[in-house]
C-alpha cells in the first residue's frame, strides 16, 4: 500500500522577550541618618498631587520611616508624606492627622507606591501599591507648609529614615489616575506633565543625587549606592531582523534644507548604529566648521555631542559603544540627541537609558547651510546605521526616548517637522525619506547584510 506522509507541524517561535534593569544603582538609607534634602516644588495641600517611589525595604520593626516628605522639615509640623510604617506603607498628613493605609512591604522585595490626592476641599487620598489601590481616604484636606522636600527622611535633621533602597522617586502636582497607575506598574510611561520634581537616585557614589526637573544636585546624606535595582518591563521584538545600511568610510549626505536647521530652536535625532567607537568618527551632523551640532566619537568609543553657535561651544559626554560590525564584536544601539531650549539642557541617551546632560547656557543660534551627513571623520566611519529619525523643533522626553526603544514607539511630529530614513535599500546610492524629499545619498554603494532586531509597537 502507499506511504503516507504527515508533515509535521510548524513550530512557532515567539518574539523574544529581553529583560533589562531600569537602573545603573539604586540609593541605599541606612535607617539611621541618611537623607537627600531637596528644593520644595510648586505643590499647595489643597492641590492635587501625586507622591511616587520605589522601595525594597531591609527591616519591618521600624516605624515613621521617610519615602517622600514635604513640609517644614520638623517632623511634628504640617506635612504630608509616603512612609514605611512597619509592615505597612502609609500616606500620613500634619503629624498623624490624617493617614491611609498601604499595602505591607516585603524584605528583599521591591514595591511601587503611590499615593494621590484628588485636590480641594475635602478630597480623596488613594493609595497604591504595585499597581493596585490599597487603601483610600475619607474627605481630607491636606495641608503642606512651605520648606523643604525630603528623601529618605521625615525631618530636616535626618531622624526617621528609611532602611533599605530607594529608587525613582517623584512628585507630581496633579493626581495619577488609576490607570496611570496601573499602566506605570506595568512598565509602561505616564505623563511628564506637571512632573515637579524626580530623583532617579541612580547617581552613584558621590554627595549630591541630581534631581531632574529643577535641575539641582541636591545635597545627600550618608546615603550610598546599591546594586539592587527594580527591574522594568520586558521589550518585545520582532522576529523578522531590519537590514541595516553600512558606510563603511562611507558617507551619506542629506542636502541643507530649512527643515533641517533647528538653528535657535529644540530639535531631536535618533538612529540605531554599530560602529567601531573610534575617536574622531562621525556618525552625524550638521555644521559649517563654526555653527552646527556633531555627534562623534571621543577617546575610549565614548559617545559625544557638540553643540556650537560661533562663540561657544556645548559638549555632553556619554556612554562608550565600542565594537564593530566587521570586527564580529560590535552590537546594535539605539543612540538619541536632544537640544530642548525650554528646558535648557542637551541629552544624549543610548538604548532608552538614563541620558547624560549639559546645560545650554547662553548658547545662540546653531543655525547653518552645510548638509545633514550621517557618517564622516578623519579616517572614516565605520559601522552600520538603520532607523534615523529627525525632528526639528520638537525636544523628545526621556519617557519618549524609553518608548522609541523599547516599544518601536516612533514619537509623533506635534507641531514639528519629522523626517525619517529608513535606510534598508540594501543596494544602490538613494537613501529614501519619509517624508519624501529629502533623500539621502551614499558615496558609493555600501551596505552591509548585518541585521538587527526591531522593537515591536505596543498595541493599546
Amino acid at each position: 500500500m502507499p506511504r503516507i506522509v504527515v508533515p509535521s507541524p510548524r513550530l512557532v517561535v515567539p518574539a523574544p522577550r529581553q529583560r533589562v534593569r531600569d537602573a545603573r544603582c539604586s540609593l541605599w538609607f541606612d535607617g539611621v541618618d541618611d537623607r537627600i534634602t531637596g528644593v520644595m516644588p510648586a505643590v499647595s495641600g489643597s492641590g492635587a498631587w501625586t507622591l511616587v517611589s520605589r522601595i525594597n525595604p531591609a527591616d519591618l520593626s521600624l516605624s515613621h520611616r521617610g519615602i517622600v516628605y514635604l513640609g517644614d522639615g520638623s517632623g511634628s509640623g504640617t506635612a504630608t508624606d509616603l512612609r514605611q510604617y512597619g509592615n505597612v506603607y502609609r500616606c500620613v498628613g500634619s503629624n498623624a492627622a490624617w493617614s491611609v493605609n498601604g499595602g505591607s512591604p516585603r524584605i528583599g522585595t521591591w514595591d511601587r507606591v503611590v499615593a494621590t490626592f484628588s485636590g480641594g476641599i475635602g478630597g480623596t487620598i488613594r493609595f497604591f501599591q504595585n499597581g493596585q489601590q490599597i487603601g483610600i481616604s475619607g474627605p481630607v484636606t491636606p495641608a503642606i507648609a512651605s520648606g523643604i522636600c525630603m528623601v529618605g527622611s521625615l525631618t530636616a535633621a535626618g531622624t526617621y529614615v528609611t532602611k533599605g533602597c530607594l529608587s525613582d522617586t517623584r512628585i507630581y502636582s496633579r493626581a495619577w489616575s488609576p490607570a496611570e497607575v496601573a499602566a506605570d506598574n506595568r512598565g509602561e510611561d505616564v505623563s511628564s506633565a506637571n512632573l515637579v520634581r524626580w530623583w532617579k537616585l541612580e547617581d552613584g557614589l558621590g554627595t549630591t543625587a541630581h534631581e531632574e526637573i529643577g535641575g539641582t544636585d541636591d545635597p545627600v546624606t550618608g546615603a550610598l549606592p546599591s546594586p539592587l535595582v527594580p527591574f522594568r518591563r520586558s521589550r518585545i521584538v520582532e522576529d523578522v531582523p531590519a537590514a541595516a545600511l553600512g558606510t563603511g568610510a562611507v558617507s551619506c549626505t542629506v542636502a541643507h534644507h530649512a527643515d533641517l536647521d533647528p538653528a535657535a530652536g529644540s530639535f531631536s535625532l535618533s538612529l540605531w548604529t554599530s560602529a567601531r567607537g573610534v575617536s574622531g568618527d562621525i556618525i552625524a551632523s550638521k555644521d559649517d566648521g563654526s555653527k552646527g551640532w556633531i555627534l562623534d566619537f571621543t577617546t575610549g568609543g565614548a559617545l559625544r555631542l557638540r553643540l556650537r553657535d560661533g562663540a561657544t561651544t556645548i559638549t555632553v559626554t556619554g556612554t562608550a559603544i565600542l565594537g564593530s560590525l566587521w570586527s564580529g564584536v560590535g552590537s546594535w544601539r539605539t543612540v538619541t540627541i536632544t537640544c530642548d531650549r525650554v528646558g535648557g539642557f542637551a541629552y544624549l541617551s543610548v538604548d532608552g537609558g538614563p541620558p547624560a546632560r549639559t546645560a545650554l547656557g547662553a548658547l545662540g543660534s546653531i543655525a547653518n547651510t552645510a548638509d545633514l551627513i550621517f557618517g564622516a571623520g578623519a579616517s572614516g566611519f565605520v559601522g552600520g546605521l538603520n532607523d534615523s529619525w529627525w525632528w526639528n523643533g520638537r525636544a523628545l522626553s526621556w519617557d519618549e526616548r524609553r518608548a522609541l526603544y523599547f516599544d518601536g514607539i516612533v514619537p509623533a511630529a506635534s507641531g514639528a517637522t519629522r523626517i525619517g530614513w529608513a535606510m534598508r535599500e540594501n543596494t544602490g546610492t538613494v537613501v529614501a525619506s519619509s517624508p519624501s524629499g529629502y533623500n539621502g545619498t551614499l558615496s558609493a554603494d555600501s551596505h552591509t547584510p548585518a541585521t538587527r532586531f526591531k522593537a515591536r509597537v505596543a498595541v493599546p
